[in-house]
Formats: structure tokens, sequence, C-alpha cells
């Protein structure tokens, strides 16, 4: 069977794809990946035979010209309409990927041919080349705490909105409501609906869990990461994507979290990739024994620290609860937010919102992180649940039930 995995680009959307992409391939299937030229550098890390198509959309007026500005939170605004209004300024973002990258897409579909295409759920061309050539198209979630459809009308609604439906009318087609399957790598305990959808998923569609297993791409190990710690570890995970997202203030409250770390006989590592050199030199001033690193594989750091630091970043959070490491939420945007806060209420770490993270209220969440051995108990208990998931070939043996028109399991049937 042919399988076309399709993404936008960034390694945090990508990433996820790969551990199904490569079960796919070790069950005998050819596979391939697709995506504008920013997906070329993690597409061709992974080991996936891959293809360019379209260009690379001209986003910076959204994340640098004020069109899109995260903001924390608001008095009188509930989680739910904060992430509605989060969603209404990503969409048109979304919306100019999939206008750059859908004409080629929908070409190289039909003249490759497969019998299934996977797609990032920002990734809207996807589902439009599926319906064109004919095939499933399922959405491989990238472990969001919520099944959020920027597709659609409204956080809980089913009307898509008229820019998806314009993608899909641009070939002579309806739009694709559904996809044929959801693949989720949120553990039960994070889901932020009990059922694990939102009301804006059919429940009709099948929701196939599978285990979050964390790919970081490639890389070395250093001998100071491979060996003992002399001292419990703080990773203090800042880098490019936090500042696109957050915006430069995000680098002081970063150094207060290095300066409240100081307060322990501690070592602090801080993941620091685009951060500019005098920076760095304010990270080394913060406290002592702090070494700042510009790419190590997550996971590698992950497992050999006492506790990790970070600004709810999905990838971030799933692989350090992969890991049962302990962990602090420092949140400002919704995504951030509820990650955090689910990761704190299943008991394998704590959560401040942006606002409140000063040094004081970081050196005190440290304190009970480190000394309270129930937050180590909780993340080897998340750990456990996240291991205890169907395995990426579990689910690559339902899709292919699904691609030939047989009936998946009871799970699957049920949506659990």
């Amino acid at each position: 069977m042919r399988v076309l995995f399709v993404c936008y680009g960034p390694r945090p959307h990508t990433f996820p794809m790969v551990p199904l992409a490569w079960a796919f391939q070790l069950a005998g299937h050819d596979v391939r990946m697709a995506g504008p030229p920013a997906i070329a550098a993690p597409m061709s890390e992974s080991g996936i035979t891959g293809a360019i198509v379209g260009a690379d959309a001209d986003v910076s007026s959204f994340l640098t010209g004020g069109r899109f500005r995260p903001r924390g939170p608001e008095p009188g605004v509930s989680a739910e309409e904060a992430l509605a209004r989060f969603v209404d300024g990503i969409a048109p973002i979304a919306f100019l990927r999939a206008e750059a990258m859908v004409d080629e897409l929908v070409v190289y579909a039909s003249n490759w041919e497969p019998e299934l295409v996977v797609y990032d759920p920002t990734t809207l061309a996807g589902p439009v080349a599926a319906e064109v050539i004919g095939v499933p198209a399922v959405c491989n979630l990238y472990g969001m705490v919520r099944q959020f459809r920027i597709e659609m009308e409204g956080l809980e609604g089913r009307t898509p909105r008229a820019e998806y439906v314009n993608l899909f009318k641009r070939f002579g087609r309806e739009p694709l409501l559904d996809p044929a399957a959801w693949i989720d790598p949120c553990p039960p305990s994070l889901q932020w609906h009990p059922s694990g959808r939102a009301p804006s998923v059919s429940p009709a569609t099948p929701r196939l869990s599978v285990g979050y297993h964390p790919y970081n791409g490639p890389g070395l190990v250093p001998d100071w990461l491979s060996a003992p710690a002399r001292r419990p570890r703080v990773l203090v995970s800042w880098g490019t994507s936090s500042l696109n997202k957050l915006g430069p203030e995000v680098i002081e409250h970063a150094l207060q979290v290095v300066e409240a770390a100081g307060a322990f006989d501690v070592e602090v590592v801080v993941t620091a990739g685009g951060v500019p050199p005098e920076t760095l030199e304010r990270f080394h001033a913060a406290a002592p024994h702090v070494r700042t690193v510009d790419w190590l594989p997550f996971r590698a750091m992950a497992e050999a620290s006492a506790v990790v630091v970070h600004t709810g970043g999905t990838g971030v959070a799933l692989t350090t609860a992969a890991c049962g490491t302990p962990q602090l939420g420092i949140h400002k945007i919704p995504e951030g937010t509820f990650n955090s806060v689910k990761v704190a209420d299943s008991g394998a770490g704590l959560h401040l919102p942006q606002a409140e993270a000063d040094v004081a209220t970081v050196r005190t969440a440290l304190g009970d992180l480190l000394g309270d051995p129930s937050y180590r108990t909780g993340a080897e208990r998340l750990r456990a649940e996240i291991a205890a998931q169907p395995t990426p070939a579990h689910v690559v043996r339902s899709l292919e039930r699904l691609v030939a028109g047989a009936p998946l399991d009871a799970d699957a049937r049920a949506n659990r």
C-alpha cells in the first residue's frame, strides 16, 4: 500500500508523524512524505522518502506585524473563549499555508496515487488532495490535549470556514468535514474532553489511540549528558519556537527561571537555539552551574533531568511525560495553558501563568518539584500510562483494515 504523509513543515508538526511513517514502512508499505520547502530538513533527517510541493507561505506579517498577537488570560474570558480566539487568530495562517502548497500537492498525489493520506491537523491541503484523488484521509494529531478544528467556524461548530470550502471548490469538490479516522497520541489522563474528542468531532469518526513515542530528529549525545549527573539537573526549554509564539519577552522569563534555580544545588541546562549570543552570557551570569545548548535530542535531556521547565508546548510536555520526568509549565497562550494544567492535574508537575512567574514563585515551585517525591511518582504513573497505549504498529494494522473496507476493532468503533 502506498501511504502519503503531508505536513507544512516545522519540526514540531513533522516529528510526531515520523514514528507512524516508519511503522508503515517497517510493515512493508511504500511511504512518502510531502510538503513545502520548509519540510526539507526534518523530512530528510527522518529517513522517509519525500517530495517538495508548493512554496512556503509568507506568514511574517501575522507573526511580526501584529495580525496574530498571542495574549495571556484576560479578565472575564473563559478558557474556552480564549482558545476560540486563539484558533480564530491562527486559522488564516493555516489557510495561507494550504493555498501555497495545495495545487502541487494535488498534482503529486494524482501522479503517485497513494491509497491513504495521513495529514497534520494544521495542514489543510492534505484532506483536499485525498478528496480529489478519492482515497481516505486520516488526521495525525500531534498530541494536543483537545482536538480543535481550525477549519471549522467556532470552537464547537460543525460549519466549515469559507476558506476551507474554497480550497475544495477550486477542484470541484465538497469540503471533507471529518477525516476517515483520528490518530490520537494524547494519553487518557491528559485528554481535555473525557470522551477524548471535542463536540466539533463527529462521534462516528474512529479515534485510534497510540502511545506517544518521542522522536526529536538525529543528534549526538555529549559525554556530560551520558555520565551520571553530579547534582540534580533542571532543564529549561526555551528557544526559537517560544520566541516566535510568545515574543522576545519570553527570554526575560527564562532568565528568571534560571535565577530561581540558582537557589538550589542543581545544574541548569538551557535549550537556547535561536537566542542571541549576548543573551547567553546573561544566562550564565544568572546562576551557578549553568549550561546552554543549541540543539540536542530533547528526549535524552529530559530523561537525564530531575525537572523540566517549559512554556507548555505540546511536544515538550508530552516528551517529558513519556520520560517520566516532573515538569513545570509556565504558560501564556491557550495551547500552553491546557497542556500545563492537564499535566499538573495528573500529578506529574506544576504550572504557573507567565504573568505570575516571577523569581519567587518559580523558586517555590522548583523547591516543591525537587523536594516532594510525589511529583516523581505522578510523572512515572503518567509515563506508564503512555507506554500502555497501542503501538504505531497496532495503528498501522487498524488503518490497513480501514483502507480495505473492513470493520475496525471495538475500541476504534466506540471512539474510545
